[in-house]
Parts: C-alpha cells; sequence; structure tokens
C-alpha cells in the first residue's frame, strides 16, 4: 500500500484553513468539536490506528502520532471556545498553540514521509533485477590497465 504523505498534509491544513476563516467571520459549515477530536477518523488518524501498522516501525512515528493527537485536541478546543462565544481565546489558541502543533506536525509527516520514502526505494533497489546490479559493476571492455 503507498501512503499518501501529501494528503496527510492537505487535510490538516483544511483544518486550520476552516478554523482561521471561521475566526475571520467568514461564513463555513458547521462542524462539532467532538468530531473534530476524534483524531483516528481522517486519513493519518486512520493510518494510525489502523490494523495495518504501516507507519509504526519508523523513528518520527511516535511524535507523529502524539503531535496528531494534540493537534485535534487543540483543533476541537479553538472550534469549542469559539462556538461558546470565546473569540478572543480561540483566536489566542489558534495563533499560539495550535500554530505551534500545527507546524511540528506538518514538520514531523514530512521527516516520517522521508523516512518511509527512503525503507521504498531500499526495498525496490533489494528486488531489483540481479542483472541490472551486475551490469552496474561489471568493468568496460577494452579498458586497459
Amino acid at each position: 500500500m503507498q501512503v499518501d504523505f501529501l494528503k496527510m498534509i492537505n487535510i490538516h491544513v483544511a483544518m486550520k484553513n476552516y478554523l482561521t476563516d471561521l475566526l475571520a467571520g467568514i461564513d463555513v459549515a458547521p462542524l462539532e468539536h467532538a468530531k473534530i477530536k476524534q483524531d483516528d477518523a481522517c486519513y493519518l488518524g486512520k493510518l494510525i490506528f489502523g490494523d495495518e501498522q504501516l507507519l509504526a516501525n519508523y523513528p518520527a512515528f511516535e511524535e507523529v502520532r502524539s503531535l496528531h493527537a494534540n493537534f485535534h485536541g487543540v483543533s476541537a478546543e479553538v472550534l469549542r471556545l469559539y462556538q461558546a462565544g470565546q473569540h478572543e481565546k480561540a483566536t489566542q489558541l489558534l495563533h499560539g498553540r495550535f500554530d505551534v502543533v500545527f507546524r511540528r506536525l506538518k514538520s514531523r509527516t514530512i521527516l516520517l514521509s522521508h523516512q518511509y520514502n527512503a525503507d521504498l526505494i531500499n526495498v525496490n533497489k533489494a528486488y531489483a533485477h540481479p542483472n541490472a546490479v551486475k551490469e552496474s559493476h561489471t568493468p568496460h571492455l577494452g579498458v586497459v590497465r
């Protein structure tokens, strides 16, 4: 199974944009903060908690898992505060802790993607056609030493 890291990032960028638009007074579809808090429902969450555990063995995984849970919790809290009429607190949280968690989640997801893709490259090299490897190590005929 190929993992789509760009999709992971874009889903969380969309949440940031949603909250930013909401706090800016732009008309957006209503969401429930309890649903946003669920960190197992989005694409990344399904990979984290899924049976296949495709990412669990990579060094960046635990940090991504923790940041992802934090991201969903802080996102839900921004929305809850806004819906409770505490717009100033929601704005402070969005531009403070949320922004820090969002940037770290994004950078660590990119790191995880590098680890995952490097592993795929190594696996593909291991399964490369044996003749391809032999040809690359075969000296050129006619070369005088």
